[in-house]
């Protein structure tokens, strides 16, 4: 009988050392993609509970983008007011040794009320990833941008970004 319980037991622990093993396997690490999306998401969420005065988001853009790695190349919250016009947008992105400003709101030429990444989860509602693109007279270097909408008792107050370098 104890021979039994002992063949028994060391089944049972070999089975759960396979389960273990091909569990711990199975798991893969975040994509940078993924990380991304789920790092912006939860900097979405803390700017929906908070002010949106653009001298406080463009403080909270940069150290949002010291916590995480060069991945994130850059990133804007695009302040609106009620009738969806852009009121503000501090972007901030990676120079050589540090981070660059500028508000994309204040630039005529770069035309920001037409750019992909603020019109189309304007209309959607949802977020969305941009398509590869080379950023000629900003960061010169190839990226996609995911943008995500900011909401606000149901309505959409801002729309936070992150360029992801590629």
């Amino acid at each position: 009988m104890h021979r039994i319980k002992t063949v028994l037991l060391s089944g049972v622990m070999l089975l759960l050392v396979c389960l273990i093993t091909s569990c711990e396997s199975s798991v893969q690490p975040l994509s940078t993609e993924q990380s991304i999306e789920n790092t912006l998401r939860t900097f979405c969420d803390s700017l929906s509970t908070s002010s949106l005065d653009s001298s406080q988001v463009s403080v909270k853009i940069t150290e949002y983008l010291q916590r995480n790695d060069n991945n994130f190349f850059g990133s804007t919250v695009c302040i609106l007011d009620s009738n969806k016009k852009v009121v503000a947008s501090p972007y901030w992105y990676r120079g050589a040794t540090a981070l660059i400003y500028k508000d994309l709101a204040k630039d005529p030429a770069y035309a920001i009320e037409t750019q992909e990444w603020l019109t189309k989860p304007l209309q959607s509602g949802n977020e969305v990833w941009s398509a590869p693109y080379f950023d000629a007279g900003g960061g010169e270097i190839w990226m996609k941008t995911l943008s995500i909408p900011i909401k606000k008792n149901g309505k959409i107050v801002a729309v936070a970004t992150t360029d992801m370098r590629i």
